[in-house]
C-alpha cells in the first residue's frame, strides 16, 4: 500500500516517545563574558600554578568553550559546580584529528570541579597565549560569545548513525504488514518532512547530534561506546560575532555515559564537518 504522510506522522509520534532525551540548549549573547562564567571563545578560567593545555610541540591550545556547571538548569548528568573546558589548537583543522578522533594533542577537554574564584583576569592574561598557524585565523568562533542554556527534550535527529534502525522498528511495530524495506525508501517529500521535524542541529549539551556529511560512529570501529553528545557547536553565531567550521559546518564532542559519571573527561570523540 502506498505510504501516506498521515502513515509517517504516527510513526514519528512513537519515535519521539520512544527515543526522547534530555537536551540542554544554548542560546548565544553578545554581552561580554567574565572570566567564570559560560563562553564560547574568550579568555579561560585557568587555576593558580595551571598553564594551558599544550600540543606535542608545545603549541598553546585556544578555549573553545568553557561551561560553568552552576549556570545550567537542573539536571541529572553533569555535576552541579565545577567548569568544564573544550580546548583546539588553532590551525587550519581546528585541532581536529581525522584519522584518530579519541587523540588528545591537538583538543583537550579539562574539568575543574574546585573553583579558585580569587583568579584574576590579568593572571590569566600572562599565561594565556593561544598558538595561530599562519596570517590567517581559522578558528571557529571569531570572538567571544555569553552562554544561556534552557532544558528540553528531543527525539532521535535523522543525522543519528542509528536513526535509520531505530526508525524501521517503529515503522514495523506500528505497520508491521508495511512492505516498506528501508528509510530511504519513503517518497522525496516524506523525506523532506522527517529531515525538517527531526533535525539534530544546533548548540547544546546532550540530545542527539547534526552532521553535514556522516556520523563517524557509525563507521569507525570501537566509536559506539561514546553514547553521549557532550557537546555541539553550530555554524552562525550573532550579529556582532560569527561562528563557522569550514563551510557552514558543524562541530561535536562525545563521551561515553560511563566516563561522565565517573566525570572522565580523557576519552572524548572530537570531531567536525561541513558542506
Amino acid at each position: 500500500m502506498p505510504v501516506t504522510k498521515g502513515m509517517l506522522e504516527n510513526v514519528l509520534e512513537k519515535l519521539r516517545a520512544d527515543t526522547k532525551r534530555e537536551v540542554i540548549r544554548i542560546r548565544l549573547c553578545d554581552d561580554t563574558p567574565r572570566l567564570f562564567e559560560s563562553k564560547f571563545g574568550g579568555r579561560p578560567y585557568l587555576p593558580r600554578g595551571v598553564n594551558p593545555p599544550v600540543d606535542c610541540n608545545g603549541n598553546v591550545l585556544r578555549l573553545l568553550a568553557q561551561i560553568n556547571m552552576q549556570e545550567l538548569p537542573h539536571n541529572d548528568t553533569f555535576p552541579e559546580e565545577g567548569i568544564l573546558q573544550f580546548w583546539v589548537l588553532n590551525d587550519d583543522f581546528a585541532g581536529v584529528d581525522f584519522e584518530a578522533y579519541c587523540t588528545t594533542d591537538a583538543s583537550r577537554v579539562l574539568f575543574w570541579d574546585n573553583i579558585d574564584t580569587s583568579i584574576t583576569t590579568e593572571e590569566v592574561k600572562k599565561k594565556y597565549q593561544p598558538y595561530i598557524k599562519g596570517k590567517v585565523d581559522y578558528f571557529p568562533v571569531e570572538d567571544e560569545l555569553r552562554l544561556h542554556f534552557l532544558k528540553s527534550v528531543e527525539p532521535i535527529s535523522t543525522e543519528h548513525y542509528l536513526f535509520r534502525k531505530v526508525f524501521m522498528n517503529c515503522w514495523k511495530t506500528v505497520y508491521p504488514n508495511s512492505d516498506l524495506v528501508d528509510f530511504y525508501d519513503l517518497p522525496d517529500e516524506l523525506l523532506r518532512f522527517c529531515f525538517e521535524s527531526l533535525s539534530g542541529f544546533g548548540n547544546k549539551l546532550l540530545g542527539y547530534p547534526a552532521f553535514t556529511q556522516d556520523d563517524p560512529r557509525g563507521y569507525v570501529d570501537g566509536m559506539e561506546r561514546y553514547d553521549t553528545l557532550l557537546l555541539q557547536i553550530d555554524s552562525g553565531g550573532t550579529e556582532s560575532c560569527e561562528i563557522m567550521w569550514g563551510d557552514s559546518g558543524i562541530g561535536n564532542f562525545f563521551i561515553s555515559k560511563e566516563d561522565l559519571r565517573r566525570r572522565d573527561f580523557t576519552k572524548v570523540i572530537y570531531t567536525w564537518d561541513c558542506c
